[in-house]
């Protein structure tokens, strides 16, 4: 096969609280008359580029892509390699040249993002906890006994400084329901230092692309890992931390860096091939207002969502056919 065209589409996507994310979508298209999509979404408080950085890298590899045969799609990631590509460019790209089925189950843990606010049902929640602030450990607990019955994922940010001041807000009694406690420390090496008796699984997160990690996996800790195709270079790059995961024992769930349906989709799909039944990390969703080609349907958090892929794929396709002048060659 033959990739005969690429072309760039950019897009804003309507956040809550008036804001809103840029990115752009990638349309690719080969000489066997077919069309692959992908999504190039840059935050700047996670990436170091920019998303005018990423369009330009890939601008560069562009005749390349252009001018080469391929063998098949996976031969066309493997073709990526070769260069040195910001991680969201690359992640669009193998987005677009990475096959997936249609129709998707789409499941999320949903957010709990105000002080106090408990879910009022069951299912999977992410816990967002500053070990700074001293009204952190009262806002966990009142979680905790609103919602009984939800699994928590608590996601400290690296904010703990050290080992003592994070076993002395987690020494309330146990609670089973703690799923995970994700980056804790502002140092990662203090994971190594948690004793042996302490109860809850850890899960790496920003860790796995700020330096080397692979010295945390041997902590008896860690026991999950929180995969960001987008931030961590594509999902090349996410294979090869799913396998590590497997030999050191950990589970690994992906999490999104608010991309649009069309990523969230490519995301949910991916994960199901791989046959992981756990929530996925994709509450991001809660904070779109709209997506760029169309108003989505309401979703009930935690509960199955199934949308065609090819609704989603004819709609980003229209932005491409009703803006040509916008587009980028």
């Amino acid at each position: 096969m033959r990739w005969i065209d690429l072309s760039i589409q950019p897009f804003a996507l309507p956040l809550i609280h008036d804001a809103s994310h840029q990115g752009a979508y990638l349309c690719l298209r080969c000489d066997q008359g077919h069309t692959y999509l992908g999504e190039v979404s840059p935050l700047a408080s996670l990436h170091q580029e920019s998303l005018s950085s990423a369009i330009q890298a890939i601008l560069e590899v562009k005749p390349k892509i252009l001018g080469s045969e391929f063998s098949g799609l996976k031969e066309s990631i493997d073709f990526l390699g070769r260069f040195s590509l910001p991680p969201s460019a690359r992640f669009g790209l193998e987005m677009a040249m990475t096959p997936m089925p249609k129709d998707p189950i789409f499941y999320s843990a949903g957010l709990i993002h105000r002080l106090g606010e408990g879910p009022k049902r069951e299912g999977v929640f992410k816990v967002k906890i500053d070990g700074q602030n001293p009204e952190s450990q009262a806002y966990l607990k009142n979680i905790l006994k609103a919602a009984p019955k939800a699994i928590l994922r608590i996601d400290a940010n690296q904010s703990f400084s050290s080992v003592k001041d994070f076993l002395e807000f987690f020494s309330f009694p146990y609670h089973e329901t703690i799923e995970f406690i994700e980056e804790p420390f502002e140092n990662p090496a203090l994971l190594l230092n948690l004793p042996h008796g302490f109860p809850y699984p850890i899960a790496l997160d920003e860790s796995l692309f700020q330096g080397p990690y692979q010295k945390l996996l041997e902590a008896f800790v860690v026991k999950y890992l929180v995969l960001k195709p987008g931030r961590l270079g594509g999902y090349s790059k996410v294979e090869t931390l799913v396998a590590e995961a497997k030999s050191n024992d950990c589970q690994w769930v992906l999490s999104s860096c608010y991309e649009s349906l069309l990523g969230l989709h490519s995301l949910s799909q991916w994960a199901m091939l791989r046959n992981n039944p756990r929530a996925q990390g994709f509450g991001t969703y809660e904070f779109i207002k709209t997506h760029p080609f169309q108003n989505p349907p309401e979703l009930a958090l935690n509960q199955p969502m199934m949308m065609p892929s090819q609704a989603i794929e004819e709609g980003v396709l229209r932005l491409f056919e009703h803006s040509p002048n916008q587009g980028i060659e």
